[in-house]
């Protein structure tokens, strides 16, 4: 979901958008490419024609293979994964594209992409720019690590409780560090790897777009390699200088929430109607801290019940009640951040 969207620069080609739905995966569809060295000994390229997305847009499967270590350019190598969106009228021209997280595949969104239904003006670029999905290592297709059992499926309560539990999450980088170095996982080790993509497909300068933590991670590529940067399209800045995704998230949490309460404050028709915001929300928290809270809902239709207390209607009606009652500029931004905020035409 995007709230602001901060366009530092892109190059954009003015194209008739193109809609259709679109699945996540690329289609092989030719024998492999010979696999070209890059660098010695060790990492090459390995790529196939494919097709991605509905329009079965002409593609580039692959992966190129670096060591896990750049540094001692020897011991255990790792494949980073990407697909390449083909251009109708190929200029050498490509743009980049991270989702951020950091965690999130891009390599996922390939496909969407591909068919305008997520970041549309991809589509429109692939008249004459290639359009490359990168996973970053440790992510989607280049060498995964991923931690799934943070929480107990048999206490799914669990999940609200805590973000990050400590004792599965160190149980979990115990079992991932029998397969990685995972000190090597990190920022100035993944643009190194997105700049030997670069270099392997081919281009001299690329055009980068990243959303959240594809900002940081492009905003480092950028600085490291000045030179092969056309443009920057950033949508959510996570700046680096003082944004550490995702140790400050509780804190930025606490912040803006005290924001809104200071707010509330200083808003004589929000402290008219909620006189006691900062302590009502206080004692929520406090509830929470002594376990899961029961609840129920009443469904709109009779004939499908989840236990309930309140009707569906009251609760829709006092959060709409809320809102009018709340200053303007909560409302401006709730109401953006809603039409922000991309349909989705599938189920």
């Amino acid at each position: 979901m995007r709230v602001v969207r901060f366009a530092i620069l892109i190059a954009a080609l003015a194209m008739p958008a193109t809609t259709a739905a679109a699945p996540p995966e690329a289609t092989p569809d030719a024998a492999p490419v010979t696999p070209a060295s890059v660098g010695s000994p060790g990492p090459a390229l390995h790529a196939v024609p494919c097709t991605t997305g509905r329009r079965k847009i002409a593609s580039l499967c692959g992966s190129l293979r670096v060591y896990e270590d750049r540094a001692a350019r020897s011991g255990r190598t790792i494949d980073i994964g990407f697909i390449v969106l083909k251009a109708k009228h190929p200029t050498h021209r490509a743009i980049f594209f991270n989702p951020g997280g950091p965690g999130a595949s891009s390599t996922a969104l390939a496909g969407f992409a591909a068919d305008g239904d997520v970041e549309p003006y991809i589509a429109r670029l692939l008249d004459r720019y290639d359009a490359v999905f990168i996973d970053d290592r440790g992510m989607g297709k280049s060498h995964a690590l991923t931690c799934d059992d943070l929480w107990s499926t048999r206490h799914r309560a669990e999940y609200f409780r805590e973000l990050w539990p400590e004792a599965p999450l160190r149980a979990c980088r115990a079992r991932l560090a029998e397969t990685a170095n995972l000190s090597l996982y990190a920022t100035p080790y993944a643009i190194e790897d997105i700049d030997a993509v670069r270099a392997a497909l081919g281009y001299p300068r690329i055009a980068l777009s990243g959303g959240s933590g594809g900002t940081q991670l492009y905003l480092a590529y950028a600085r490291r390699y000045p030179a092969h940067v056309e443009s920057l399209l950033l949508q959510g800045v996570a700046p680096p200088h003082f944004l550490l995704i995702p140790l400050e998230d509780a804190h930025g949490a606490q912040v803006a929430m005290d924001h809104v309460i200071a707010s509330c404050r200083d808003d004589a028709g929000c402290r008219r109607s909620f006189p006691s915001l900062g302590a009502h929300f206080a004692a929520l928290v406090r509830r929470f801290d002594r376990g899961p809270c029961a609840s129920a809902i009443r469904a709109r239709t009779p004939s499908a019940r989840y236990g309930c207390r309140r009707p569906c209607s009251r609760i829709a009606s006092g959060r709409r009640s809320t809102a009018r009652k709340a200053p303007r500029s909560f409302r401006s931004s709730s109401s953006a951040h809603t039409a922000a905020t991309p349909r989705r035409s599938r189920t």
